[in-house]
């Protein structure tokens, strides 16, 4: 096959598979798109190369490996690209490869890469990213195939100073989680996704780069769709301001400890929520102001911690038989049945509602 009828036939493949066979034919050799971790991305046969570890290795310089009678030259693919993929060819001695043809299967695969952004650099990924967002059903999303069937987390990233340093942010950001679609929203809130556990062991990563650069992080729901990842982002953006409402932000939050808070925003009838929030809790209000007692803030201390006694009592500084005490109180004043799991959820979601009442 001649250049020209590469170039022509090239220009014909809308898919890898195919333009990988295609420059296959031409070079007369067997062809692999391998990333840096060893994936095959691409090959035109069904046999995996005997590659090593050494082989994949960014900073080598040698550009042939031997493997029996074989040699395998290699090529680095598109270096901008968000993940290095390399071009191996396998050559019998009596069966060389020219430079000339290795540069020019190189050249036909970047423009491949640049049409159809089969592995795009992170600028590209990122504005793919945007355009999700804006428009989920009509975006393609080929590129985000690592995050395709996985259980993902939408994250949101908001300055907490007047002027923020955001490029510098936005540098560290993308430098702490490679590879992950970055971009700003309508409220110049960064926003991004990545897997959820991912999200999980960067905690303290994030954590510190929020402390740094004075910003807040918002953790979504775990979901799997990544076409709905902005229905998840605006959920953040909810519990951002149910937080910042009950002053209880943190470097790092989770919109599950608000989800209560950002339903309780969309009604309408405020009356009907304080008829069915336990009126027991008012009981425990008044008794306190009476008696200069902690009754009611050590109640709800008691069922976020789970009912758990020495947890409670060290978050209080109390000593267990004080605290059993007042727990005791508690009950001879409001009568907890705490057998029923229906009752102590009624209780913590009151807590709730008198909290979102109160401001």
């Amino acid at each position: 096959m001649t250049d020209t009828a590469l170039l022509l036939a090239a220009i014909k493949c809308t898919a890898l598979d195919p333009l990988t066979t295609l420059i296959a034919t031409y070079l007369d050799q067997p062809v692999y798109i391998i990333d840096a971790t060893g994936t095959i991305i691409s090959s035109s046969t069904t046999e995996r190369p005997p590659i090593t570890a050494a082989w994949l290795q960014a900073d080598t310089t040698q550009g042939a490996f031997q493997a029996g009678t074989s040699d395998y030259l290699r090529r680095p693919i598109n270096t901008f690209a968000m993940k290095t993929w390399y071009l191996f060819v396998a050559q019998s001695k009596g069966y060389p490869v020219t430079a000339s043809q290795l540069d020019l299967a190189i050249q036909i695969i970047n423009h491949f890469n640049d049409r159809y952004a089969a592995n795009p650099n992170q600028s590209e990924l990122n504005s793919l990213f945007a355009q999700l967002l804006a428009d989920p059903q009509r975006t393609d999303i080929t590129a985000f195939r690592p995050l395709h069937n996985q259980s993902l987390v939408a994250i949101t990233a908001t300055a907490m100073v007047a002027r923020p340093n955001q490029t510098a942010f936005k540098h560290a950001l993308q430098q702490a989680l490679p590879t992950m679609p970055l971009t700003e929203d309508a409220q110049q809130n960064l926003v991004l996704v990545v897997p959820a556990t991912t999200a999980q062991f960067e905690t303290d990563a994030l954590v510190a780069l929020a402390e740094q650069y004075h910003y807040c992080f918002f953790i979504s729901e775990p979901y799997t769709d990544l076409t709905k990842t902005r229905d998840f982002l605006s959920i953040c953006r909810q519990a951002f301001k149910a937080a910042q409402k009950l002053d209880q932000l943190q470097p790092v939050n989770l919109t599950q400890a608000y989800n209560i808070y950002v339903i309780l925003d969309h009604m309408q009838d405020l009356t009907l929520l304080r008829h069915t929030m336990c009126t027991q809790l008012l009981t425990l209000q008044h008794y306190d102001q009476q008696h200069h007692t902690a009754l009611f803030d050590t109640l709800y201390v008691y069922l976020e911690n789970d009912c758990r006694l020495s947890l409670t009592a060290d978050q209080l500084h109390l000593h267990r038989n004080s605290l059993t005490k007042r727990l005791q109180r508690i009950d001879d004043l409001i009568h907890i049945d705490w057998e029923q799991p229906h009752k102590t959820f009624g209780l913590r979601l009151s807590y709730r509602i008198f909290n979102y009442l109160a401001n």
